[in-house]
């Protein structure tokens, strides 16, 4: 696996792809944090995700996006390189606590099975655009 900084020139327009083919319509750029990575082959963008700072001891890893004509093993092991490689930066960066949200089961057990996530039952996200 090859396991990249988020580099909007080369990535952006592939990882748009890969929201849509989900229905989504795509996090706009300017949404996304400086510190974001890119696992892929040799011929497809597996997975990314967004490492997001704070001026506190806590940090966010959002915006998971998995290509989903990989098959369920790839995107697995993905995910995996990914949640390692964004807790390895929190950590570099001393941070002590990550929050992250999903309703996406498989990625919420990936996270809570092999990661030691806490799984906040009730929890709700909600925001505002400004």
């Amino acid at each position: 696996m090859i396991i990249e900084k988020f580099n909007a020139e080369k990535h952006y327009s592939n990882i748009k792809e890969l929201y849509n083919k989900y229905n989504l319509e795509g996090i706009p750029l300017e949404f996304l944090s400086d510190f974001g990575l890119v696992i892929s082959n040799s011929n497809n963008i597996i997975c990314a995700g967004w490492l997001y700072t704070t001026n506190s001891s806590v940090c966010y890893i959002e915006n998971f996006i998995a290509n989903k004509d990989l098959d369920k093993n790839t995107r697995k092991e993905g995910l995996q390189s990914l949640f390692r490689e964004l807790i390895k930066n929190a950590k570099e960066n001393k941070f002590k606590l990550i929050l992250t949200n999903s309703k996406h089961n498989n990625l919420i057990q990936l996270g809570i099975d092999e990661f030691n996530f806490i799984e906040l039952d009730g929890y709700k996200v909600f925001y505002r655009e400004l």
